[in-house]
């Protein structure tokens, strides 16, 4: 049997999330970038997940899926966060847009 994900993981599935929807146009923009290590740091991830954290947004290492079951615990603050890396770089493209309404659909209570 296996266990409920842990909330105390919630924080790094956040960030992996917000790393996906920086990447949503292809290209990862200085601010996004910016606004991606605050937040991780603003989160209290672990030093370690830092450290990959700069490999996946320098493109050097694969991203790992986030947990959405988890992430759906607190969609709304999920939804506001990815909203707010969107539009770091004042440019919300078409594809970011598409992302952030299919999200908000996948993040919707399965039930």
């Amino acid at each position: 049997m296996t266990l409920p994900p842990s909330s105390d993981t919630l924080p790094e599935e956040l960030v992996k999330l917000l790393v996906q929807v920086a990447w949503a146009d292809h290209e990862l923009a200085q601010e996004e970038v910016t606004t991606i290590r605050h937040l991780a740091r603003a989160l209290d991830t672990s030093p370690a997940f830092r450290r990959d954290l700069e490999d996946w947004l320098r493109g050097q290492q694969k991203l790992p899926p986030p947990d959405l079951a988890l992430l759906r615990q607190d969609r709304d603050r999920v939804m506001r966060l990815c909203t707010q890396v969107v539009i770091a770089d004042a440019a919300i493209r078409v594809d970011e847009n598409e992302l952030l309404h299919d999200l908000h659909a996948l993040l919707a209570d399965p039930t």
